[in-house]
């Protein structure tokens, strides 16, 4: 039985959005929607932990490179963490999560400060595997420029 719709048409023919064809765009539109919305989340998850890492590796050349100008009287590791922390606070990341190591090594009048700023972190979505810590490493040569000594 062929019923004529008021236009003309035939509405039982596969070409006019009859009764077999409806709701086809809603099930393709739910499938593709849901492999879009895992990337989305996937590339949000990704880009966090990204800028996480750029945050912690200029944190960790702030600090080292102002341990390396500390005067050594001071406390070349004290001021390398107040360096982190002011810059981790500038990329809005908490620094109460972080731990920062700082090694000195080298000589008198020349020295190498290495700082070391891990972030302990949760996953954002936690759909895809990203790392637990981030690990940021940055040294910074030093050469104190003595002045010249005047021979008696």
């Amino acid at each position: 039985m062929i019923r004529r719709s008021s236009q003309g048409r035939e509405s039982g023919s596969p070409g006019c959005g009859g009764p077999r064809r409806r709701g086809n765009a809603a099930v393709e539109f739910a499938l593709a929607g849901m492999l879009l919305l895992v990337l989305l989340m996937g590339l949000m998850e990704w880009g966090w932990t990204l800028y996480h890492w750029f945050g912690l590796q200029r944190a960790s050349q702030a600090g080292a490179r102002l341990a390396a100008v500390t005067d050594t009287a001071s406390d070349p590791e004290l001021s390398a963490r107040a360096a982190v922390e002011a810059a981790l606070r500038q990329w809005g990341i908490d620094p109460t999560n972080v731990r920062v190591d700082t090694r000195l090594s080298g000589e008198t009048g020349a020295r190498v400060v290495t700082v070391e700023v891990t972030l302990e972190e949760a996953a954002l979505i936690g759909l895809l595997p990203t790392p637990d810590r981030s690990v940021a490493l940055a040294s910074q040569h030093y050469e104190e420029v003595l002045p010249p000594q005047v021979e008696p």
